[in-house]
């Protein structure tokens, strides 16, 4: 009897081994989870860049003395310095200096604070770069260049492995599709906490790992990371709602990190910002980063679609509804001529200003499919604007917009009877508007989450309602 319980055990510990083992085999066969140095770093901690030896000159003197350099992310990120000097500095603040450290290119940078102490006869001075630090770097270029993003959402997408845990992985790679390149971004293994931290703190917090490298293996210089990394800010922005990065690139020179480029970066403190991206469903959105990019090194498109991105922004993040409704509109406005006049020239100027804004914005919703109905879950806009006369959803945030900016008092006093509930839901559709004809013009055809639904849950998106009608 005993002899056959023993038999069982071991039969039972050999099948447990064989599914580790499989396991193991499967997890190995995944492509590791990407790292950076600043893996351990909490959200709103100062970064140091360097200690050592500062020199600080200007036409009339020349300081040298013992100090430090670090990204700071609070208030505003921003690359900031500290230095003892001998005696006393004769540095007034707010005057322009340049600043050179080891291994770096020389800065310009603002002097925020000089303070003598006589108790060890020197001066302390602070500051903050105005201007990018660069190290000094080899010729030509790298294999790769990571980067990170701050405050992005969570998403599904390809599985990679840890190798920090056994038996660790997760569905976080994120790959953007661009000709002639790969780009993966990695959810960090941390991201849980830090959001967690960041809703509760406010602030910033690493929350992704970005790699990029060409696809033929040749070398990526500064020049082309740079053309790339703006082209992700915008692109990023649009799908997270706000600003999250790249920020502070960084590559493997001699097997040890060092970062490429430090400087002050537009980013967004944490937000609970809406947005349309498909987060169960990420490499459809990933689809459309090529042709963004594309738009974006046009001349006839790039700039115009860049200030449609930060109207959008700022809209998405702005303090009031009232704010975010008239923001959108410019952003809306912005696209209706860029496309209608500008670039398909299905309006002559003049018959553009003569039209108005209601109905130029709904000819270019109609030119991308969109439809421009009352949604019926909408139905406190629907209902008070109806009263003003609006015919349809367009219409309704347009007199939403007029009934803000010219302000009578019988204007203010129907925007009150309209009601909080109401101007919400012109915001989210007029919102919804703008980022479906970004999404539009950029050609985008996969799933998107309609903001318009407060009640949705994740992964209730929908289809682009171009595609639906193609």
């Amino acid at each position: 009897m005993l002899a056959t319980l023993v038999a069982r055990r071991v039969q039972k510990q050999r099948k447990v081994n064989r599914v580790i083992e499989d396991m193991n085999k499967s997890l190995a066969a995944l492509p590791p989870a990407l790292t950076s140095p600043l893996d351990a770093i909490s959200p709103n901690e100062p970064i140091s860049i360097f200690s050592g030896e500062i020199l600080l000159t200007s036409d009339k003197k020349m300081l040298r003395g013992l100090g430090d350099v670090s990204f700071s992310w609070l208030p505003n990120p921003r690359i900031v310095f500290r230095g003892d000097f001998s005696g006393a500095s004769g540095v007034d603040i707010m005057e322009n200096q340049t600043l050179s450290i080891g291994r770096h290119e020389p800065a310009e940078a603002l002097i925020s604070k000089a303070s003598y102490k006589s108790s060890s006869s020197k001066t302390e001075v602070n500051g903050i770069l105005n201007e990018p630090l660069r190290p000094q770097l080899p010729d030509g270029g790298f294999r790769e260049i990571r980067f990170l993003l701050t405050n992005f959402s969570s998403y599904f997408g390809e599985p990679v492995r840890f190798s920090s845990k056994s038996l660790a992985m997760a569905k976080s790679r994120w790959r953007l599709s661009l000709d002639g390149y790969e780009i993966a971004i990695d959810l960090t293994e941390q991201h849980k906490e830090v959001t967690d931290n960041v809703k509760a703190n406010g602030g910033f917090g690493i929350t992704n790992i970005g790699r990029v490298s060409k696809t033929d293996g040749a070398l990526l210089t500064m020049e082309d990371f740079e053309t790339l990394s703006d082209s992700l800010h915008y692109f990023l922005g649009l799908c997270r709602g706000f600003w999250v990065g790249p920020v502070l690139p960084f590559a493997d020179i001699d097997g040890k990190p060092l970062f490429l480029l430090l400087a002050p970066s537009r980013l967004t403190t944490w937000q609970n910002a809406e947005t349309w991206f498909p987060r169960l469903k990420p490499k459809e959105a990933g689809t459309a980063f090529n042709r963004f990019h594309q738009l974006l090194q046009d001349p006839d498109w790039g700039e115009g679609l860049r200030h449609a991105t930060e109207w959008y922004v700022d809209a998405n993040t702005a303090d009031t509804l009232e704010s975010s409704i008239v923001k959108t509109q410019v952003g809306l406005e912005l696209l209706a001529w860029l496309v209608l006049v500008d670039r398909h020239e299905f309006k002559s100027k003049t018959q553009y200003r003569h039209d108005g804004a209601a109905k130029n914005l709904e000819d270019l919703l109609t030119v991308f499919r969109i439809p421009v109905a009352y949604p019926e879950h909408l139905k406190h806009l629907s209902r008070g604007t109806t009263a003003w006369s609006a015919d349809n959803g367009v219409h309704a945030i347009v007199k939403v917009r007029n009934h803000i900016i010219h302000s009578t008092s019988v204007k203010r006093r129907d925007l009150a009877t309209l009601g909080k509930m109401a101007k919400l839901e012109a915001k989210h559709l007029g919102l919804q508007y703008l980022e479906l004809s970004l999404l539009a013009i950029i050609g985008y055809i996969g799933a998107y989450s309609d903001r318009t639904k407060f009640n949705r849950i994740l992964g209730q998106d929908q289809v682009v309602p171009w595609r639906m009608t193609s």
